[in-house]
């Protein structure tokens, strides 16, 4: 397209410039008549100030420099971007629950924020406003940090596409510190102990529980199978993991895929649960279908009325997974370098193809653990935890 100058008008109160642009619409590139905003209307003449004047030159020469950089096929609104191109990539390429969460976050702030803007046009400093915007509404440090990582993928996406020449997010910056995390809940030893001990009669419940106690991720538990468990070794072997329907196999990350050592507590719990309940799929845990048990239902249905009625506090599995975390550093001082490959955290301990042996450190913690939990439902039994 030749080089323009625009025109300015009036509209409400308001001067815009109209120019014209080729778009990618559905496919093929279409000549279209578009404004821009420029700024509110402040004299009372006919004619725009010199500000509104040099606004237009600015943002012209922008466009004019745009349209002999970018292809017409490159020329699309974010939105179209994201639904045609990103997060079918995403969907293709992430895992199940990762997609999800990013279509929750697309949905909830994104999507009504980015409008019709063209994905070429979007700068730090609308990523500034914005993300601001969210810290001042009081969204939190991480939903915030979340809503910007998405944001960044998509414009460095379309760079490495060549919709785009650069990341505008990497140059944005919040004026507004967020809201700091609150301080996510855990179960105590003592605790563990009472929710196994009123679950006594809701073995399948038990069993999620007792793996929550000992630190698995809930897709973790949905995606344990029988062979995984070796109850004469005393080991479980954490290979996959399940999200609604889908099973990932490796687990969460290559990090997750590691051996468990078992103290005789949990082993016990896990022997009579199996040897009671045989499987018909292959899961540990399965639901009536002969498929991997939903631990949301499994919590909504009877764990969390079991524990209202006996004066305890649901604090989500990811609570029995933080409890343990917290309960085995104790045991090691606080290092949590020596507990981290019984959580899958380090990349120290394995690596696409290998999984390393148990530190005997690591396996000293574990133990401690289930020890401290046995005398505790002991001390329960005995009637003397007040």
């Amino acid at each position: 397209m030749r080089e323009q100058k625009g025109s300015i008008i009036q509209r409400s109160g308001r001067w815009y410039v109209t120019y014209w642009e080729q778009r990618n619409v559905n496919g093929t590139a279409e000549r279209r008549r578009v404004t821009h905003y420029l700024g509110e209307k402040t004299t009372r003449g006919k004619h725009p100030s010199g500000d509104i004047e040099d606004e237009c030159k600015s943002f012209m020469s922008i466009v004019n420099a745009s349209n002999k950089a970018v292809q017409p096929e490159h020329v699309v609104t974010i939105v179209q971007f994201v639904d045609t191109i990103y997060m079918p990539w995403v969907e293709a390429n992430k895992r199940p629950s990762t997609a999800h969460g990013y279509r929750q976050i697309w949905k909830a702030n994104l999507a009504p924020h980015f409008g019709g803007m063209l994905l070429r046009d979007y700068r730090p400093s609308h990523a500034t406003r914005f993300l601001t915007s969210l810290a001042e509404k009081g969204l939190g440090l991480n939903a915030v940090n979340h809503t910007r990582a998405l944001m960044s993928g998509i414009f460095r996406h379309a760079a490495s596409l060549g919709y785009i020449d650069s990341n505008p997010i990497q140059l944005a910056k919040l004026l507004v510190a967020p809201a700091q995390p609150k301080d996510t809940p855990h179960y105590t030893v003592e605790e563990m102990a009472a929710a196994l001990a009123v679950l006594e009669d809701k073995p399948q419940a038990k069993a999620a529980m007792a793996l929550a106690f000992i630190g698995l991720r809930p897709s973790e538990i949905r995606g344990l199978r029988q062979e995984d468990v070796d109850l004469d070794a005393r080991m479980l072997h954490i290979r996959r993991s399940v999200w609604h329907d889908s099973v990932s196999d490796g687990g969460k990350s290559k990090n997750s895929a590691r051996d468990l050592a078992l103290g005789s507590e949990i082993t016990g719990i896990l022997r009579d649960y199996i040897q009671a309940h045989p499987s018909r799929s292959g899961f540990v845990l399965e639901n009536s279908a002969s498929r991997s048990l939903s631990l949301d239902a499994l919590a909504r249905d009877v764990i969390r009325p079991t524990f209202a009625a006996a004066g305890l506090v649901w604090k989500s599995y990811y609570g029995g997974r933080r409890g343990a975390e917290t309960e085995m550093n104790r045991y090691t001082n606080g290092n949590s370098q020596v507990t981290s490959h019984y959580f899958g955290h380090s990349k120290a301990v394995a690596d696409d193809y290998y999984i390393k042996p148990i530190p005997e450190e690591t396996k000293i913690a574990a133990l401690a653990l289930d020890s401290a939990l046995q005398e505790t439902i002991g001390r329960l039994n005995r009637g003397t935890i007040n």
